[in-house]
């Protein structure tokens, strides 16, 4: 009778053993990807013309004018019939516009549209401020607005992590830099991006913060990052100078 062959397994070498744990803890570890953000571009000149993309790729572009490309949002928005906030001519492919006061869902986004005037006086809405909720962000535009908001606006603002916004001196019927100073105070802004203003006047709602300069970007494109801006501890004012 054939005797019966039994097989063991060797014990795994030792020396594999440590070669392995050296591997791997000298193997890179894999971070968790940085928040990309909401990317925040500004049309050439001095206009409200803005795109903004989110982290899914939506894309809005604010008071479109002046724009030195063809573009295909998914949404445009215009706060009043002025030739200088609502030429689409460079507008292209299928998208919505939003032009009335209101609370609206699109793209999966929240965005509220606020009745607001163009300048000091008017009796009647004259502007429209649109409040966007992106990836976490809170973007309030001003777009043309020029009478201190009501409290029942800043109600509905409630709050912002960005504030694009016009700035005069005083003495006209548009915000000046002190009513800026006293708005982005009120609604918690972390950052503030002028536009359709008078640009002399940044340096002075700068000094109210105790800046000695504005903060400007040539390329006119900015990355906003929930984290990084809730973990500021002064104010930036931000010119998008292209």
């Amino acid at each position: 009778m054939k005797k019966k062959e039994t097989m063991t397994k060797a014990p795994f070498p030792i020396g594999a053993v440590i070669a392995l744990i050296l591997v791997c803890s000298c193997a890179p570890s894999r971070d968790v990807p940085a928040d990309p953000g909401v990317e925040l571009s500004k049309y050439p000149d001095n206009f409200t013309c803005f795109k903004i993309r989110t982290q899914t790729g939506y894309t809005v572009i604010t008071d479109p004018y002046a724009m030195n490309e063809d573009a295909e949002p998914d949404l445009v928005t215009v706060s009043h019939t002025h030739s200088d906030h609502c030429n689409l001519s460079r507008i292209k492919g299928k998208y919505g516009v939003l032009c009335n006061p209101g609370s609206f869902v699109e793209g999966g986004y929240a965005i509220e549209v606020i009745p607001g005037h163009h300048n000091k006086g008017d009796g009647k809405t004259t502007n429209l401020i649109f409040v966007f909720d992106f990836d976490g962000l809170r973007i309030a535009q001003f777009c043309a607005q020029g009478a201190f908001p009501t409290q029942d606006m800043l109600d509905r603002i409630k709050q912002a992590d960005v504030l694009i916004v016009q700035i005069f001196g005083a003495n006209q019927p548009k915000l000046s830099y002190e009513e800026v100073y006293r708005i982005a105070n009120e609604l918690g802004a972390r950052i503030i991006i002028p536009a359709h203003g008078d640009y002399g006047m940044t340096p002075k709602l700068a000094a109210l913060y105790g800046h000695a300069r504005v903060e400007r970007i040539r390329s006119g494109r900015i990355t906003l990052r929930k984290e990084e801006i809730r973990a500021q501890k002064k104010m930036r004012i931000v010119v998008l100078d292209n």
